[in-house]
């Protein structure tokens, strides 16, 4: 005769009930402000940066108690620890500048951009890929319409939807 236990499924319900990590007990606090695109990024130190743009193509910047709006327009925003970057409706690539608290203009027309762990890459209207070396973007070899950064890897995606990576 076999013998069901329902020993660990008793178990799971009830760690899920008194413990706040499960799934049911989470849930989503709004918070002031609207926002058609969110970023955030983070640093080793655990410090947390969040930006977003609204649907004017306004830049806010969260300041721990509601989003505070900072100078400039942009269509996409990419947050990294140590740098805030940005494109606007003309493609043009913009970094903030925290000295004088407003985005400056960088060499490039990209019109996508993705940044972490101090790396920067992104994509032009004709799909070709750029890092950025700490003074301009440089085209490095493949062709992309999506791009993500995070740690010591770049994820892209084609437009055959194929799947790349490139670690470094």
């Amino acid at each position: 005769m076999r013998r069901i236990s329902f020993w660990p499924t008793f178990v799971l319900l009830l760690l899920c009930s008194v413990m706040p990590m499960c799934a049911s007990a989470q849930s989503f606090s709004q918070v002031p402000g609207q926002l058609t695109s969110i970023s955030v990024g983070g640093t080793p130190t655990g410090a947390v940066a969040v930006w977003g743009i609204n649907s004017a193509q306004n830049i806010f910047e969260f300041d721990g108690l509601s989003f505070q709006k900072v100078p400039g327009n942009l269509t996409q925003i990419a947050v990294d620890g140590t740098a805030v970057w940005g494109i606007n409706s003309s493609n043009n690539v913009f970094l903030f500048d925290t000295d004088q608290g407003v985005f400056v203009q960088i060499a490039g027309n990209l019109t996508q951009i993705a940044a972490h762990g101090g790396a920067t890459w992104g994509i032009d209207a004709n799909q070709n890929v750029f890092e950025f070396d700490g003074f301009t973007f440089v085209q490095i070899p493949g062709q992309l319409t999506q791009i993500a950064v995070f740690g010591g890897s770049v994820w892209g995606i084609n437009s055959n939807q194929n799947i790349f990576r490139l670690s470094f």
